[in-house]
């Protein structure tokens, strides 16, 4: 096993206290051995602690752990993140997670309902409505700075939202907040546009660039990992932000110390690592309070469309 860095500091720094002792004493550096011992010894740190802070934690023995994943992003990239989180959760925890996500959001919020899901990724109307209907716990927030698109060919006659009416508008699934919000927004603008729900963002995008829709929705964050050349031959019609960030929920049979295991684990990350969300923060009790006031309206909405789906 490799040394700790703190366990090389530590020796680094006993030999520069001898090595100062030495230069106080005779005024200069006398002992050579001992110098070349301390350049040695630091040479060895530098090459050895990058390696060393990348050490798996030791753990005796892996706490198994199942991570519920919105179904609103591709199979592939979905499983290309779980991978990257991993590699750094086995670096700061001795939690292992297994990611399973659903292949409509219903399916997914049953499946958090009866247990499936230890921790589970939640939009905020869904976060909201699991906490107050199944006694679900927030962990943290995934702070995720997006907005939800209308988004056209480059191409397009549209100049507002206003002209969809009579035309197509892709959607992801009816109980993502995106759709539910999208459905609202044009509803008050008295717009009566065709809806078609895809599975994923870009399953929607692809039925946009093939003609099959006129208009998509999409979250900020999505339409941004479009490749620049593609993304040249679309608009953005119209944006409006999301009121609240998502929420990493913990299951009501998961122990507070995995709770609190998790949170540390996921809070150490650095900002911007390449995940699905900038970052993770806590959740105070006037934090909570705001997402449900923010949610009063979707939640009620996505009560409805569960009961109708």
């Amino acid at each position: 096993m490799l040394p700790t860095p703190r366990c090389i500091y530590g020796v680094v720094r006993r030999l520069f206290r001898r090595l100062r002792s030495s230069i106080v004493a005779y005024g200069c550096l006398t002992d050579l051995a001992l110098m070349r011992q301390c350049l040695l010894t630091l040479l060895l740190f530098l090459a050895i602690a990058p390696a060393a802070a990348q050490s798996p934690k030791q753990c005796p023995e892996g706490t198994d752990v199942s991570f519920g994943m919105v179904p609103a992003t591709s199979a592939s990239i979905t499983s290309l993140w779980s991978k990257k989180i991993n590699r750094q959760m086995k670096l700061r925890s001795c939690l292992q997670l297994s990611f399973a996500s659903a292949s409509t959001f219903r399916r997914y919020i049953e499946n958090a309902q009866q247990g499936q899901y230890d921790f589970l990724a939640a939009p905020a109307h869904i976060a909201s409505y699991l906490i107050a209907s199944a006694s679900f716990t927030p962990v943290a927030f995934l702070v995720w700075e997006s907005s939800y698109l209308y988004v056209v060919r480059a191409g397009s006659p549209f100049n507002a939202i206003e002209q969809l009416s009579a035309h197509t508008l892709a959607l992801p699934d009816p109980l993502a907040e995106a759709s539910i919000r999208a459905h609202a927004d044009l509803s008050d603008r008295q717009v009566l546009a065709n809806y078609s729900h895809y599975q994923s963002y870009s399953l929607a995008i692809r039925a946009l660039f093939s003609n099959e829709v006129d208009a998509a929705v999409v979250l900020s964050p999505f339409y941004n990992r479009i490749p620049r050349l593609r993304q040249g031959s679309l608009r953005v019609l119209h944006s409006a932000p999301f009121p609240s960030h998502g929420l990493l929920l913990a299951a009501p049979h998961t122990e507070v110390q995995q709770r609190q295991e998790m949170f540390d684990a996921l809070a150490s990350f650095e900002p911007g690592a390449g995940f699905f969300w900038q970052s993770f923060a806590p959740v105070s009790d006037r934090q909570l309070t705001a997402l449900h006031r923010s949610q009063q309206d979707s939640v009620p909405a996505l009560k409805g469309l569960i009961d109708a789906y």
